[in-house]
C-alpha cells in the first residue's frame, strides 16, 4: 500500500513509519505528482506550504489531484483548524462526505495506517460528484465568466480576445460539465458570429450570466 503524504513539517504530525505493508512519501503541497506513481491513500495537511498556511495549499493540492488524476483514493485530512472552519470553504470535508476522513491536531494517534484504511474508497460516481462541485471548479468558472464579461467592454473591437478567453473556458466545460455543452454552443456562436449579425454586448452579458449559473448553482 503506496501512502502519498502531503506536508512539510514534521511540527503538525509526527511522520508515521513505514509498516511492512504501507510506505509513506512525503511530498509539498506544489508538487505534481507524474502518472506512474501508484496511490492507495493520501495523507494531507490542509495548511501544508510554509510561509502560505492560510492558503491551505495541502487541500487545494487534494481537490487538483483528484480532478486530474481522477483518484478515488481515501484521504485523511488533518489541521489545527476546526473542521467546519475548513468545510466553509472547502466543501467535500462536510460531515458525510465520501472517501475522506478529518484528524483535529493537536491528535495522538496509535496507528495512522488503520485509521485511513478504515476509509472506504470513492466510488466512480462520487468521485464524479466531487469533481463537478467539490474540486474547485465553480470558482475557476466564476473567473472565466468575469474575465469574458470584462472584455466585451469594447465590443465588437475586442472580438478576438473574447473568443480566446471563451476557448479557454469551453475546454473545461466540456471536459467537466456535458450537461452544459448546449449553452455553451450557443454562447459560442453568439461570439464567433461575423458581419452584419455580430450580437450586441447586451444578448451576449446574459447568456455569459446563464452559463455561470447553470456551472456553478
Amino acid at each position: 500500500m503506496n501512502v502519498i503524504r502531503i506536508d512539510d513539517s514534521a511540527d503538525f504530525l509526527e511522520a508515521p513509519g513505514t509498516t511492512s505493508s504501507t510506505g509513506y512519501n512525503t511530498f509539498e503541497p506544489w508538487v505534481i505528482l507524474t502518472e506512474d506513481v501508484p496511490v492507495h491513500g493520501l495523507l494531507i495537511c490542509a495548511n501544508a506550504g510554509k510561509a502560505s498556511r492560510a492558503r491551505r495549499l495541502g487541500l487545494r493540492w487534494l481537490q487538483k489531484f483528484r480532478r486530474e488524476r481522477r483518484s478515488m483514493a481515501p484521504a485523511l485530512v488533518y489541521s489545527f483548524e476546526t473542521r467546519n472552519a475548513l468545510a466553509r470553504d472547502f466543501s467535500f470535508l462536510e460531515p458525510g462526505m465520501p472517501g475522506v476522513d478529518y484528524l483535529q491536531l493537536p491528535y495522538v494517534c496509535q496507528n495512522i495506517e488503520n485509521r485511513l484504511t478504515a476509509i472506504p474508497p470513492m466510488t466512480a460516481d462520487q468521485l464524479g460528484e466531487f469533481i463537478r462541485w467539490h474540486s474547485g471548479l465553480q470558482q475557476d468558472w466564476r473567473k472565466s465568466a468575469h474575465d469574458l464579461v470584462g472584455s466585451l467592454r469594447n465590443w465588437p473591437e475586442q472580438q478576438a480576445l473574447s473568443k480566446r478567453l471563451l476557448e479557454g473556458w469551453a475546454i473545461s466545460v466540456r471536459k467537466y460539465a456535458q450537461d452544459q455543452f448546449w449553452l455553451l454552443e450557443r454562447l459560442e456562436n453568439m461570439i464567433g458570429e461575423s458581419g452584419s449579425r455580430v450580437s450586441t454586448q447586451k444578448e451576449i452579458g446574459p447568456m455569459i450570466k446563464m452559463l455561470e449559473e447553470n456551472l456553478c448553482i
